[in-house]
């Protein structure tokens, strides 16, 4: 999946670095530092899939071979602390091929730095691994026919320019990506600006994810892990809270199922009901609304209509699981559909009552634990057997949907 990462470091004498090590490292190289007569040898390393520096036309020859470039950066930096290159570090689509990985940076390095007068030295990394990406070491004074300008450009570090720099990798990124046919997008924005609840990733470094590898514990992966695991989480959730959103629209929406919106829109729970010891029958609370729908009169109680021997104890314990699947996913308590209409009720966790609209009244009623079924048929129960199924397409449709999303949408992760 793509990903965005863009990163960037200044590489600086008072960290101890070198521009002539680091350029040695990324391109897999011998350079000698002439400054401090140091031989820096790389070319045991691996990984380093292509290499090129970039300039404006009016840059002298000697730019384009490493080892003058950056002792001439070495050079014309004085200080004991001098910052000598600002390097950049983006991640690659895996999308892409090798070509065009090399022809996305390439245009990437041209307009944003090459243009505003910067020497650029481009390495490409892993590109046939899972995590592909380029380093790109750029000057940090103007180039011009003679060399190197006298002073740094100082606009370059600017924190509007960065932030332009990381939108145009976005941008030219997913221009990319469509050309390749790839229905893919990455988002330069942070995660709170793009309003996705997600823990913001930790960058693991070089050294720790080489331990990781191993199997050796470090307190930079574990926080890692952890924070991966708390977000699975997150999505996870987020997932399903989506899922039943859906699906209650679209049950809303459909009108194979539903031909009472209106009276969907206003159902309300009924309220809880009370138990009279005395009497020993169910009796509604004053003002109730399923008075006559759910509860008994309080004259004689009739005794339940014996259930017909076809339909079994099982046909109706999976009628209550499709009842209380409907109410929980559809998120309404009418079933409406040519040859069967239905009321489903349910205002606490041992009662759930059905009713048929064809004047049968109540047909099943399942309270603390008890089946009582006065009017059940095998026909019920097929047409329970529909709205399973209906149920159980819109879930998958909808996760459907919510997975290709998903691939579509990366997460901003570190290299």
């Amino acid at each position: 999946m793509a990903i965005y990462h863009l990163s960037v470091q200044i590489i600086s004498r008072s960290s101890g670095r070198s521009a002539t090590a680091a350029a040695a490292y990324r391109a897999a190289e011998k350079i000698k530092d002439n400054r401090l007569g140091e031989t820096h040898d790389y070319r045991k390393k691996k990984g380093v899939d292509f290499k090129l520096i970039l300039a404006p036309n009016y840059a002298p020859a000697w730019v384009f071979n490493r080892e003058k470039l950056w002792n001439e950066v070495e050079r014309v930096e004085r200080r004991k602390d001098s910052q000598l290159a600002r390097e950049i570090n983006v991640a690659l689509p895996v999308e892409l091929n090798n070509t065009q990985q090399l022809e996305l940076v390439k245009k990437f390095v041209t307009e944003q730095f090459v243009n505003q007068g910067m020497v650029a030295d481009v390495a490409l990394h892993n590109l046939s691994s899972h995590n592909p990406h380029a380093h790109i070491m750029l000057t940090m004074r103007n180039i011009h026919e003679y060399g190197f300008d006298l002073k740094k450009n100082l606009t370059w570090n600017k924190k509007q320019l960065l932030e332009k720099q990381r939108e145009a990798w976005a941008v030219q990124t997913n221009q990319a990506l469509e050309l390749a046919g790839v229905r893919q997008i990455i988002d330069h924005r942070s995660l709170e600006a793009q309003g996705i609840n997600r823990i913001p990733q930790i960058h693991i470094g070089v050294a720790a994810n080489a331990m990781m590898k191993r199997g050796i514990a470090t307190e930079r992966g574990e926080l890692y892990e952890e924070i991966e695991a708390a977000n699975r989480n997150i999505e996870r959730h987020e997932f399903y809270l989506g899922l039943l959103s859906q699906l209650k629209a679209t049950y809303q929406n459909s009108p194979e199922l539903s031909e009472e919106p209106e009276r969907q829109s206003e159902f309300k729970p009924t309220p809880p009901v009370e138990v009279n010891e005395e009497l020993e029958l169910t009796i509604a609370p004053s003002g109730s609304t399923a008075e006559s729908d759910l509860l008994p009169s309080t004259d004689t109680e009739p005794e339940p209509e014996p259930i017909e021997e076809f339909v079994t104890r099982q046909q109706q314990e999976e009628m209550i699981r499709i009842a209380s699947k409907f109410l929980h996913l559809a998120g309404v308590n009418v079933w409406s559909r040519e040859g069967g209409n239905y009321h489903l009720m349910s205002n606490q966790k041992n009662l759930l009552v059905i009713t048929a609209t064809d004047n049968r009244g109540e047909i099943l009623r399942y309270e603390h634990e008890k089946i009582m079924t006065q009017g059940l048929t095998l026909q019920d129960v097929e047409n329970f057997a529909q709205v399973d199924a209906w149920l159980d397409q819109k879930v998958e449709e909808i996760q459907a949907r919510e997975l290709n999303k998903r691939r579509q949408q990366g997460p901003e992760l570190e290299l």
